[in-house]
Formats: structure tokens, C-alpha cells, sequence
């Protein structure tokens, strides 16, 4: 499940960030088995929209 908490600012570079981050949150979702899993792709998705909204993406 680490592969949740690939670096936002690296996918952010990407014109397709929004693509590239609602795939990777759908991946983690599929794979999830727990109440933590749950937690950790809201804290990556949050992070992730942060780098996102600052760069203006």
C-alpha cells in the first residue's frame, strides 16, 4: 500500500495530474482492506490537491 503515498509534487508535473491521481487513488481503493488504508488515500488525496492548488494546476 506505500505506492499511496507516491510524492503529489512529482505527479503534479504532469498535465494529466488529475488523471494520473484519480487512477492512483482507484488502484490504492481496489487494493484496500482496512480502515487505515481508508485513512491514508484521504490524507494522499488532500496532500495531493495542496501541491495541485498551489501551483494553480
Amino acid at each position: 500500500m506505500e505506492f499511496a503515498c507516491e510524492q503529489p509534487e512529482k505527479l503534479a508535473r504532469h498535465n494529466g495530474f488529475n488523471l494520473a491521481l484519480a487512477n492512483n487513488v482507484k488502484m490504492v481503493i481496489t487494493g484496500m482492506r482496512s480502515q487505515s488504508d481508508s485513512v491514508r488515500v484521504s490524507h494522499f488525496q488532500i496532500q495531493a490537491n495542496m501541491v495541485a492548488e498551489v501551483r494553480g494546476l
